[in-house]
């Protein structure tokens, strides 16, 4: 199943809310300053559309990938293998002050629907890239003949838009701009999605990470406050850890309960027993599992809040799931 992403410029749609939409990396642009090319300085602080450190961090802590993507003017590849090399020292030097790992990709924008001969000038300026960068760690975005240009002559990551391609993806491409000028999490982004798992992102998505904590504490107590305070949260670790662990076998315990009870119901039925005193059994023991679960989600966050250890919580989990001691 292919990985949901998104890529944006001028936006700045909620890292959470992005995570929460099911996207699980978002390609982000590196560039000049916006006063012109050569605007060292300036660039990602006059620049809008540039990724910045921040938030950076605020995407990797929400669960999304990073991708990094350099683009000042949509026809920059123009400018050949000189202007390859003037732009992937810039592009580097912002990858990593912005956390980029040294070993990952950049792609560079073929932001228009080049010719063949205009092609073999985007060629150049990539050798430019390579240059500085390494082949490992250029790529190139474009339409189909582009990245089918581009993949003819080794070129490793490839990012394909849907723009100038007729409808054709070429198998080779990693990362797939599939639709642009989407409401996502409160801002217009374009939709992609990463065919394979290694699509030259540089931090770890949500899956392969641990939850956060308050991700744990909502896990825990059903609701959507955010707690802060490290103390607080650490009562909560040893919890959080095994509470669904003793919330499943305590579901697997309720249904065969239920099961022994409907048995009863059959079997009353055959000895024309009164059946509906077994069934208001079952009913009873339903409202008394749900009646448990709500009395303990509040028994543990009043025992989390009064200042009860992590071990404490967990020996309260363990005893009310298990039913030890009644």
């Amino acid at each position: 199943m292919a990985l949901e992403g998104v890529d944006y410029s001028w936006a700045r749609p909620a890292p959470a809310d992005l995570y929460k939409a099911g996207k699980r990396f978002a390609v982000r642009y590196l560039s000049w300053g916006s006063s012109g090319r050569g605007n060292s300085i300036l660039s990602g602080a006059s620049n809008g559309k540039v990724l910045t450190k921040s938030e950076a961090d605020r995407l990797q802590a929400a669960g999304l990938a990073v991708v990094s993507n350099w683009e000042f003017r949509t026809d920059d590849q123009l400018r050949g293998r000189d202007g390859g090399r003037y732009d992937a020292r810039e592009a580097d030097r912002l990858h990593r002050d912005r956390g980029g790992p040294a070993e990952a990709p950049i792609y560079f924008s073929t932001d228009f629907d080049a010719s063949t001969a205009q092609l073999a000038t985007c060629y150049e300026y990539l050798r430019g890239c390579a240059d500085v960068l390494g082949w490992d760690r250029v790529g190139v975005y474009g339409g189909y003949r582009t990245i089918a240009y581009m993949h003819g002559r080794g070129v490793k990551w490839l990012w394909q838009t849907y723009a100038w391609s007729g409808g054709r993806w070429h198998p080779g491409a990693q990362l797939q701009q599939y639709k642009n000028g989407v409401r996502v999490a409160g801002a217009d982004v374009d939709l992609n999605r990463a065919t394979t798992s290694n699509f030259g992102q540089w931090a770890a998505t949500k899956e392969d990470k641990d939850m956060s904590w308050d991700e744990e504490i909502k896990l825990i107590t059903g609701q959507g406050v955010s707690y802060e305070g490290d103390k607080w949260k650490a009562r909560f670790l040893l919890a959080s850890d095994h509470y669904y662990t003793m919330k499943f076998g305590q579901e697997l315990l309720a249904g065969q309960k239920a099961a022994r009870l409907r048995e009863e119901a059959i079997l009353a039925a055959v000895k024309g027993l009164d059946t509906k005193a077994v069934l208001a059994k079952i009913d009873s023991a339903a409202a008394a599992e749900t009646a448990r679960d709500a009395a303990l989600l509040a028994e543990v966050r009043e025992l989390a809040s009064g200042g009860a250890t992590a071990q404490e919580v967990y020996d309260l989990l363990v005893s009310k799931l298990t039913g030890a001691g009644e």
